[in-house]
């Protein structure tokens, strides 16, 4: 469990250019994160991670002089497969995909389509000693967790870019692994 660093990058239509629009007054969001995670030594310096975790994440909106408006919440139960590498002992890195199902309830309206499932690429870097560690990981969205239309082709896409930080606790532990 930890803290969640949300920040989205936009992606404008080509169409957005020729209409003088430009999206402003988003700003990054902080949140949390909580799961439970199955790591799997695979030889010495290798081992696979599967996460199933809750993330609240999203943007909040200002208006143009900075000042905070509303926020955009988005929460997500999220599956992570990960492959790693594992130098020392307690020491892991870790690489693989994430994909997110949004479980709140923002209905969709004209000019807002948020997107049921949320994929990226997530990265992990760890470490433990005895039962208690400290990680630090970051998520790349590849697809837009959600669209603001303004009219036909005119749209602008919000991904997701994620830092995390936090601690875990390893309740049980196989004589191999340890």
């Amino acid at each position: 469990m930890g803290y969640v660093h949300s920040t989205s990058s936009l992606t404008y239509s080509q169409e957005v250019m020729s209409y003088g629009t430009n999206v402003v007054g988003v700003a990054d969001r902080s949140g949390f994160y909580g799961g439970v995670f199955y790591q799997h030594p695979i030889g010495k310096t290798l081992a696979y991670r599967v996460e199933l975790n809750y993330q609240k994440k999203g943007s909040n909106q200002n208006d143009q002089l900075g000042n905070y408006i509303y926020s955009l919440p988005f929460n997500y139960i999220g599956l992570t497969p990960l492959v790693g590498f594992t130098p020392l002992p307690g020491l892991g890195i870790f690489v693989g995909p994430e994909a997110n199902l949004r479980v709140n309830s923002i209905p969709p309206t004209a000019t807002l389509s948020p997107a049921a499932i949320e994929l990226g690429v997530s990265s992990r870097l760890s470490y433990r000693y005895k039962a208690i560690g400290v990680e630090v990981g970051y998520f790349k969205g590849l697809s837009p967790y959600y669209t603001f239309n303004l009219g036909g082709p005119v749209k602008v896409d919000f991904t997701n870019q994620n830092w995390q930080a936090g601690i875990f606790i390893v309740l049980f532990q196989s004589k191999r692994s340890e």
